[in-house]
């Protein structure tokens, strides 16, 4: 008996921590998991990066809804902010102080939140996590992790926009397959396309054999997600970066 009050006890909790939750997440690319990560791979000679959050009331309530940033892991010298209902705040501070007002069912936009990420010319991978919550209840949260990727890929410089080209992807979001047009230039002894997935970790490279067509990519295996691409021709000169949506 005691055994089932305990399962019952158990379950309760787990039920009413699930309801509890009022808030889901997405980015320009799409649903976000609870309390999961996005990923933004930018090129060595990014300046400051914007990591586009958006906040969803999903209650049947309107929530007056607050934010505030944890910076897991920076790199030397890096700078991490963040800009809330209207106001830009310092480095120093973690929390917002004025909640933003979210109607039932509506969805924050991108003048409401944004992540600030300045590199100051260090590559590598900060981790800043941020947590929205409602003001009135802290408990009712939900949180992403932004990885902030810089210098892995870029988009590549003239030099190496004369070796090659390659179209955006199709389709996008993908299922079965994801499609580039490549062609490359005289200068262009070798090719590579390389596939990153959202922690910068490499999943895959495609070698191209043929100077002008279609490179088809076999997907169908890949997890749900978001993925980064960079072609790279003669060992080391990045042509062009970005990223495709496998659902």
């Amino acid at each position: 008996m005691k055994k089932l009050l305990l399962l019952f006890s158990f379950l309760f909790l787990v039920a009413s921590t699930i309801q509890s939750q009022s808030f889901s997440l997405s980015s320009p690319d799409g649903p976000i998991p609870a309390n999961g990560e996005y990923g933004m791979l930018e090129p060595p000679s990014a300046d400051e990066v914007h990591a586009y959050i958006f906040v969803t009331n999903n209650s049947s309530t309107d929530k007056a809804i607050l934010v505030k940033r944890d910076d897991v892991y920076l790199l030397p010298d890096a700078i991490s902010s963040f800009c809330w209902n209207g106001s830009c705040y310092p480095p120093f501070v973690y929390e917002a102080s004025d909640p933003l007002p979210v109607a039932s069912g509506a969805t924050t936009t991108s003048n409401d939140f944004y992540g600030l990420y300045s590199p100051e010319g260090q590559k590598g991978t900060s981790k800043v996590r941020f947590t929205f919550f409602d003001a009135d209840n802290p408990d009712d949260s939900v949180s992403v992790l932004v990885r902030y990727i810089i210098g892995f890929v870029g988009t590549g410089d003239l030099l190496a926009s004369q070796q090659a080209t390659i179209s955006k992807p199709y389709p996008n979001p993908a299922s079965s397959v994801v499609t580039f047009d490549i062609s490359l230039k005289a200068q262009a002894e070798d090719a590579v396309l390389v596939v990153r997935n959202m922690l910068g970790m490499v999943v895959n490279q495609y070698s191209v054999t043929n100077r002008t067509g279609k490179l088809v990519l076999p997907v169908n295996e890949y997890k749900e997600g978001i993925y980064f691409y960079t072609l790279i021709v003669n060992d080391n000169l990045q042509v062009e970066t970005g990223r495709f949506i496998i659902k």
